[in-house]
């Protein structure tokens, strides 16, 4: 709906947005209503299955996967887990990373904290970077296992993950 306001000799027109989506990455830009997500230090973390990744970031591509090839069930999912950056970032601005876990896939084994594990390694890979040596080994694995903790601590707090 546009409406027509005159004011003095300037003319406006002002929109109802209040019913138009507004896709901004790194906000949450799509429908799906149970995706978790949780600002870290050094990353978001995302909570939700394969397609909400998409959502999300409000693309269709992300990485090289397709919205289109997701499935998720219990035991197999398009997208276990994922960690890189941010999509369409500026070279001018600092890269920002997340991480993202399948709600589906999550939360009955020993096998889900290896996943978190993983992803955890994966995070950080691209904070310290993949030339370790010495003390940058030690602090990579580290911190790896310190994000691991924290996330499975989260997601116990949640209910997701649900073993001792």
């Amino acid at each position: 709906m546009s409406i027509r306001r005159t004011i003095g000799t300037l003319t406006h027109n002002v929109v109802d947005i209040t019913h138009m989506k507004i896709k901004k990455i790194g906000e949450f830009n799509g429908d799906a209503t149970n995706i978790k997500t949780k600002q870290y230090e050094d990353f978001l973390l995302i909570i939700g299955k394969s397609s909400d990744i998409f959502d999300y970031f409000g693309v269709e591509e992300l990485h090289g996967l397709k919205r289109s090839d997701c499935y998720d069930t219990p035991d197999d999912a398009y997208i276990a887990g994922l960690c890189n950056q941010f999509p369409n970032q500026s070279p001018n601005e600092p890269k920002r990373h997340f991480l993202f876990i399948n709600e589906i896939r999550i939360g009955r084994s020993y096998k889900d904290v290896l996943l978190i594990m993983h992803e955890a390694m994966h995070l950080s890979l691209e904070v310290h970077g993949v030339n370790l040596e010495g003390d940058t080994e030690e602090a990579a694995i580290t911190y790896g296992e310190k994000v691991a903790t924290e996330i499975c601590e989260y997601l116990k707090s949640k209910g997701i993950l649900q073993i001792n």
